[in-house]
């Protein structure tokens, strides 16, 4: 039985990666092949949120966060005896900066083999000489393989890392608790979920609310997340007087069982690593709008089939799109009974073949 180890930030958040790590560890665990540790580098909480199988050990190297990259040196040190103490086949490493203080380490152990994950993308690559800068091209040497979520930032990989050992691309998988419900042609309300973060484009969405409710005031729109932006967008949702029609519905644990409520769902959001909540919207059944945003819509999104695509931060084409589908109820359903159309590719049983083929591959 490969005993494998996913390094993590923090396995306790509520993050759509610590998703995809869980819902994988537990296919992977589940096929008896393989014997799964979760070291997380952070604990923040007793128990993860999302349900891990009673198989999986976890273990943690530090009881708060901090600054990763002020602390290197201290990180690198408990890392070092958790190899040194652990037997290892293969570690997948979730954050691309992480190969900063993994490298060196792993080195002395040519045995590990090493696969790093880039949950962000290499268009949202951060700063020169930072952490992630760094990670990526220290991950193309040194990594036995890099996993990307798409086709498109496998390009991108391609043409800016000189020295790329292997790259694969693997989508994150589908959560089967996800239910498919009967589609409500009668509902009037938007769904918007994620961070409420600059990069989110709630701006954006705030100038499409202000005209789409300029004219169709009896619909709402609903966005669930929380983050420092809250603050200036409540500032935003009372310039414009959109008090009675956009809500800020905060974090809920039941996110799922929500969607069945919503005529479709919106993202706005400058950048994107893959946009899993487009999924779980058509897996729900209600059909999705988004901005051609680097780097996941394009490759989930099949254009007037179960959604559309909108060219990049163009807010009049946004703003015809909502309209179009809030006048159309026909329309609606068409795209929401075409909702699961393609969306096997990212169902957990072929992500996990993917998964088992890379590692016994290396």
């Amino acid at each position: 039985m490969s005993k494998v180890t996913f390094l993590v930030k923090n396995i306790y958040n509520q993050g759509g990666d610590t998703r995809s790590v869980c819902i994988l560890a537990n296919k992977l665990v589940a096929s008896e092949n393989y014997e799964i540790t979760i070291l997380s580098l952070f604990k923040t909480a007793e128990t993860p949120l999302f349900a891990l199988d009673n198989r999986i050990k976890i273990l943690n190297l530090f009881d708060e966060p901090f600054s990763v990259r002020k602390n290197i040196i201290n990180i690198k040190k408990k890392f070092k005896r958790y190899v040194n103490e652990n037997s290892i086949d293969f570690l997948i490493i979730e954050a691309i900066g992480f190969n900063c203080f993994t490298w060196r380490v792993l080195k002395k152990f040519p045995n590990i083999k090493t696969v790093s994950v880039e949950h962000a993308s290499y268009a949202d690559g951060g700063k020169v000489f930072g952490l992630a800068w760094f990670g990526r091209r220290i991950a193309g040497k040194y990594n036995d393989s890099i996993v990307v979520l798409t086709n498109r930032d496998r390009a991108d990989y391609l043409q800016n890392v000189r020295k790329i050992n292997r790259i694969e691309q693997i989508y994150n998988p589908l959560d089967e608790s996800i239910a498919n419900f009967s589609y409500n042609s009668n509902s009037k309300k938007i769904i918007t979920c994620g961070r409420l973060v600059k990069v989110k484009g709630y701006d954006y969405l705030l100038e499409v609310a202000e005209r789409v409710f300029a004219k169709h005031k009896e619909w709402e729109w609903h966005i669930y997340g929380s983050g420092n932006y809250q603050k200036e967008m409540n500032g935003i949702i009372d310039a414009k007087n959109l008090r009675n029609n956009v809500y800020l519905k905060g974090e809920v644990i039941d996110i799922y069982s929500r969607y069945k409520e919503y005529s479709f769902y919106v993202m706005t959001s400058r950048k994107e690593s893959f946009g899993m909540v487009l999924i779980e919207a058509l897996q729900s059944g209600i059909p999705v709008i988004s901005f051609d945003c680097k780097n996941g819509p394009a490759e989930i999104i099949n254009q007037n089939v179960n959604g559309y695509l909108i060219s990049d931060f163009n807010v009049e084409e946004m703003v015809e799109r909502i309209e179009h589908l809030i006048v159309n109820a026909d329309v609606r359903k068409k795209l929401a009974k075409n909702s699961l159309l393609g969306l096997d590719r990212f169902e957990i049983d072929n992500i996990v073949r993917k998964w088992t083929e890379l590692l016994e591959s290396l």
